[in-house]
């Protein structure tokens, strides 16, 4: 019933009690025209007064109670539409505050290029991490280049909310996940695809499953089948790649919190907590996942100390580089092309000399 029906229905009623002027003029016509409207009929019973008649018409034209069941249950959807609604907003949160952590760490593992070059296997323009479409949805072109870290992770968060996030926050536990758990997940989903979440009829696969009862119990018999699901990704064309697999084990003990990562200037370095900024991109090569070889080499006093950040760093490196000027080339001659010597015939024509 319209809210226009149920508004004309309360005028009448209370008109008629309160005893307006022209209650009794405009009683019946409400009435008729309010029964004609929900399609029902009114018969009059003997000693009924105009009152009576529309607060039985508003009897009939208004729903029936809903019982308690009823009630109830329309309450516990309303509640788990409302918690689904909350839960989504902070797996949506989760992912956002973790997005400039998993950069750095995609750009330890990967390296960065701050000038877009052409990936001849491809067959496209790439830059940054291997991006191969800019944050406004148009192809990387040649000339591209990235001057500071907030463009570097405008490409990554353009990549991360097209091709990861909604089967991120789809098929993990975003919301139970801290920042450096979601930022080493992530970098698992650059690296291999989100594909491995999902079977081919879009239901959770195996891997997502173990990663969702690990990253909401935190179990020790979970954990170890967690690790073994997780270093099955370092296979390229069915072999194993030791790169790959190391790059595995140093983001396993990332995860586990064997060694504390943090981009945050402002947090005091302890015996296991390292700052990505502070070493050179390329760091974590040859550590193979040992937590003393790690904290090593993000020291001050190790080769691999950056003074700066070590994002801008590269990127100043490889602007630099490519502002050289480079000589032209030198072209090369080209031979002369020369007639080859007609040859003299072996015998004289008959009658000559």
């Amino acid at each position: 019933m319209s809210l226009k029906i149920k508004a004309a229905a309360f005028l009448t009623v209370m008109s008629s009690w309160f005893g307006t002027s022209n209650a009794a003029a405009t009683n019946k016509e409400n009435t008729d025209s309010l029964l004609t409207q929900t399609g029902q009929t009114y018969k009059p019973v003997a000693g009924d007064t105009p009152k009576t008649a529309d607060f039985v018409a508003l009897q009939h034209s208004t729903a029936a109670p809903q019982s308690q069941d009823s009630i109830r249950s329309n309450i516990a959807i309303n509640k788990e539409v409302c918690q689904d609604s909350l839960i989504m907003a902070q797996k949506q949160e989760n992912l956002k505050n973790a997005q400039e952590l998993m950069l750095y760490v995609i750009a330890h593992f990967e390296g960065m290029k701050s000038k877009a070059y052409y990936d001849k296997a491809a067959g496209i323009w790439t830059i940054n991490l291997g991006n191969t479409v800019r944050p406004d949805g148009k192809k990387v072109r040649s000339s591209d280049r990235i001057h500071n870290g907030q463009e570097a992770l405008d490409y990554v968060s353009a990549h991360v909310n097209k091709h990861m996030a909604d089967n991120m926050i789809e098929y993990l536990p975003l919301h139970k996940m801290s920042k450096e758990e979601i930022a080493i997940i992530g970098s698992l989903c650059y690296n291999c695809g989100t594909g491995i979440l999902r079977n081919k009829d879009k239901s959770p696969s195996r891997f997502a499953k173990t990663a969702s009862e690990y990253f909401t119990t935190h179990g020790d018999s979970i954990a170890k089948e967690f690790d073994k699901a997780f270093l099955n990704y370092c296979k390229v064309k069915q072999k194993v790649n030791t790169v790959v697999q190391e790059r595995r084990k140093n983001e396993l003990t990332f995860l586990h919190g064997d060694v504390k990562i943090t981009i945050d200037d402002n947090t005091n370095d302890g015996e296991n907590v390292i700052n990505l900024k502070k070493a050179v991109l390329g760091t974590l090569y040859g550590c193979k996942g040992n937590p003393k070889t790690i904290i090593s080499r993000f020291s001050e006093e190790s080769n691999f100390h950056c003074p700066t950040d070590s994002l801008q760093m590269a990127i100043n490196k490889q602007l630099n580089a490519s502002q050289r000027i480079r000589p032209a080339p030198v072209k090369k001659k080209t031979p002369i092309k020369r007639p080859a010597p007609q040859k003299r015939p072996a015998q004289r024509l008959a009658g000559g000399r």
